[in-house]
């Protein structure tokens, strides 16, 4: 995975920053790239946005933010 899709994120957040999906995939492509507070940013800006009907999602973003948390603290 290349900068260039985090780029492409950006550039989608630009159009529609409210887009909880392009928040997830942007989180998942920093997480890739081992930017870890980046990531946890973008996925407390996923969380925020998603719905109570998006449940599975809701439930893997606490589950990242927990994980990368915890290793961002050691």
């Amino acid at each position: 995975m290349q900068q260039g899709t985090i780029a492409c994120y950006d550039r989608a957040l630009e159009i529609n920053p409210r887009d909880a999906m392009a928040w997830n995939n942007k989180g998942i492509a920093e997480e890739m790239l081992n930017r870890t507070q980046e990531a946890i940013s973008s996925y407390k800006n996923c969380l925020g946005l998603a719905s109570g009907r998006d449940a599975a999602l809701i439930a893997h973003i606490r589950e990242r933010l927990e994980e990368l948390e915890g290793k961002h603290l050691n």
